[in-house]
């Protein structure tokens, strides 16, 4: 899919590892409770993946029980390498990502996760999982570092040989960042939304959210001072003053954790099998010949693409969709291809083509309403807009608990220059809900409840990308969060929204798309 959505991507660096790329068997999908795994992978591996997943996932529902709903597609490639690939830079030692998009979150792992050094592609997965779980709940939006201390702390989960998981074992990696000189103490990480790290500290917020939430959730002192410091969040304290009611003397506090963090061996948790309650259930099924065929393309098409890249895919693409004329996936996708490559009439083509094969196949609608749109857009025909509509109910009543056509629906009225009514909006609620891990969604949804006179609920929902340690230092949403933190409202709100060019991301503007410097693929649309 178009290139910005890279950006939001979530990814760790590769420190020692044991991956190793497997010999290919054939495409296929499992289908899990909470997983979809996709894959040129043997069917014992696969297999094993999904149940290590689901048993994490079981794991993860005993701590956040209100979390994340619905089903994660987790795309597999061979290797790491692989893995660098698709993100377009085959030297950044990413071993593996989560993507939020509006058409959906989904994982990119190798197949082959590792057990060796300080990380691994497995741990990567089970850190991103748990922020993919905690966003899940819209009402316990936390700090950035109280998320990643989260993941730090179970993203080393032991899975067990006997069904029983091992929860609290001690993160090494960060080691190094509790003993260097400059380390943060316990009040440094309480002001670290308001005064964010420097990159040269960045680390520091993770070491010491990880001590943080392992000393308040294993230790066994302190019993109800961390809810009652998340309580004192939700009620709109600053952080430090949360923590000193909390906690009280901070000074005192650190030393604590000193001591702990000094222990011989921390403390961990055994859960007994019988206590997960692990979904078990699986179908598996080998992908069609033409599936197979276009799903690497179309995995690199999930993942990106560039001014560089968008038209040689597309080109790439454009015969297996010749050969497949009345395979629906194949035209999804090839359609997708020749949009991000502004092939825009040969994209309609295609998802026409898809149409005629599955009229109810949702994601060709959302892409159907998606090129009429941006025709009403690039040709002027006001007239186009209530088509693209007429096609994007459709597929919301299909799928109702799609995000993507409650997004495209509401954008059809900012690109039109209309005004959306109760129904749209109240659509747009919906779709956060379901896809909470979509920043830029949330900033759409915040910047209309600011619009709408409704600052304090805007503050919820861009909480978690204004305090995201992965935003940078100068990040323009804290800065309107502390805004409304200071009580300022109406007209003067929107002039800072408007100072700090605080926008969202509309799927009908392509600027949105890459921009076209690349001629591969002109000369054969006549084909």
């Amino acid at each position: 899919m178009i290139s910005r959505k890279l950006a939001a991507a979530a990814a760790f660096g590769l420190f020692t590892t044991a991956l190793t790329t497997p010999a290919h068997a054939e495409w296929l999908e499992a289908i899990s409770a909470h997983f979809t795994l996709v894959g040129d992978v043997a069917e014992p591996m696969l297999r094993r993946r999904v149940e290590r997943l689901e048993r994490f996932d079981a794991m993860m529902r005993l701590i956040v029980p209100a979390s994340m709903q619905g089903n994660l597609p987790v795309l597999i490639v061979d290797g790491p390498d692989d893995v660098q690939r698709l993100m377009g830079n085959p030297n950044n030692n990413i071993l593996a990502f989560f993507s939020p998009s509006p058409f959906g979150v989904f994982a990119v792992s190798p197949v082959q996760t590792g057990t060796g050094g300080l990380i691994s592609a497995e741990t990567v997965m089970f850190h991103e999982y748990v922020h993919h779980m905690l966003l899940g709940n819209l009402d316990d939006a936390m700090p950035g570092w109280m998320s990643e201390g989260m993941a730090e702390v179970f993203m080393n989960t032991k899975l067990e040989s006997d069904g029983s998981v091992m929860i609290g074992v001690g993160n090494s990696l960060r080691g190094y960042s509790l003993n260097r000189m400059g380390r943060w103490d316990a009040k440094r990480l309480f002001e670290s939304s308001t005064k964010p790290p420097a990159k040269a500290d960045i680390d520091q917020l993770y070491a010491k959210g990880w001590l943080v939430m392992h000393y308040l959730l294993f230790s066994g002192k302190r019993p109800g001072e961390f809810a009652k410091f998340t309580a004192g969040l939700k009620r709109g304290l600053p952080q430090l003053q949360a923590a000193q009611e909390a906690f009280g003397d901070l000074g005192k506090f650190e030393t604590e954790l000193e001591f702990y963090r000094r222990r011989p061996a921390l403390p961990v948790i055994r859960i007994k099998p019988e206590q997960l309650k692990v979904e078990s259930g699986m179908s598996l099924r080998k992908l069609s010949t033409a599936e197979a065929e276009i799903m690497p393309m179309r995995m690199q098409s999930m993942v990106g693409v560039t001014a560089r890249t968008a038209a040689p895919l597309a080109l790439k693409a454009r015969p297996i969709g010749a050969r497949y004329p009345e395979n629906a996936f194949v035209q999804r996708a090839v359609a997708e291809m020749e949009f991000d490559a502004r092939n825009f009439d040969l994209a309609d083509a295609a998802i026409n083509r898809a149409l005629a094969a599955d009229p109810n196949y949702i994601d060709a609608l959302c892409m159907k309403g998606l090129l009429i749109g941006n025709r009403a857009r690039r040709e002027g025909k006001p007239e186009l807009w209530r088509e693209a509509r007429a096609v994007i109910l459709k597929a919301n009543k299909l799928s109702p608990d799609m995000a993507l056509p409650f997004i495209l629906y509401f954008d059809t009225f900012e690109a039109s220059g209309g005004v959306p009514n109760k129904g749209t909006v109240d659509g747009l609620m919906r779709a956060i809900v379901i896809q909470p891990t979509y920043q830029d969604l949330r900033v759409k949804v915040g910047l209309h409840l600011i619009a709408t006179g409704d600052p304090a609920r805007a503050r919820q929902v861009l909480a978690p990308v204004a305090f995201s340690p992965h935003t940078k230092p100068d990040n323009p949403l804290a800065k309107l969060l502390a805004e409304i933190d200071q009580g300022t409202r109406g007209e003067a709100l929107a002039a800072k929204v408007r100072e700090l060019k605080v926008k969202s991301l509309n799927l009908f503007d392509l600027s949105t798309l890459p921009k076209q410097d690349d001629t591969a693929g002109k000369d054969d649309k006549a084909k």
